[in-house]
């Protein structure tokens, strides 16, 4: 795990998400003053069945636990946050960091951040790093990914992983925008990375 890749710069890690200008509703609390906008639909635990009986659990940072539903607060055996706003929630979560109220076992959390719409710098590196988020899944761990909206980054890591257990690129994306959600992979670019990931 220590040779994991990781993208994304330290001071890059500043809690704030990174937003595109692709989703649909206002945003809650200090950010409703600005005109960004949010998806309709709400990720967060989200149960996504890949195949061969795998399960991991997809979450959008603005879609955290609400009061208005009741929501899973179970923590993952393996985060993986494709976005700089899981930063925060990290740092509960670093070996060096354990105060009275977060007495659980260590976990292994992975920021791999990219710019929203987009997709990561190194192809070759985030295909490394499915593979071993593919295992830790595959060998029963609690996976959680997670971007800011759960469309764009969350949906093309799911179709990644699809590609590597053996789906199309095509298939792996109708198959994450029917069984997960019709807004997922948000680009062409996003796109062309999953199509990418099958050479």
């Amino acid at each position: 795990m220590n040779d994991l890749p990781i993208e994304g710069t330290p001071e890059g890690l500043w809690g704030v998400p990174d937003l595109g200008p692709v989703h649909a509703r206002p945003l809650p609390g200090w950010f409703s003053r600005s005109k960004t906008l949010l998806p309709a639909c709400r990720h967060w635990r989200e149960p996504v069945d890949l195949l061969e009986g795998v399960v991991v659990f997809a979450s959008a940072w603005f879609d955290g636990p609400m009061r208005e539903r009741a929501v899973d607060m179970d923590w993952p055996d393996v985060g993986f946050y494709l976005d700089r706003s899981w930063a925060s929630a990290v740092l509960v979560c670093s070996p060096g960091f354990r105060p009275p109220f977060a007495q659980r076992p260590s976990r292994r959390i992975v920021v791999y951040p990219w710019p929203d719409l987009g997709v990561p710098r190194d192809p070759r590196r985030f295909k490394q790093a499915l593979r071993w988020l593919l295992e830790q899944a595959s060998e029963g761990r609690r996976v959680e990914i997670g971007c800011a909206g759960g469309h764009g980054r969350t949906g093309s890591t799911l179709a990644g992983l699809l590609v590597l257990q053996g789906l199309s690129p095509q298939e792996a994306i109708r198959r994450v925008r029917r069984t997960y959600c019709v807004e997922a992979i948000e680009s062409a670019e996003q796109s062309a990375m999953i199509r990418q990931l099958a050479r």
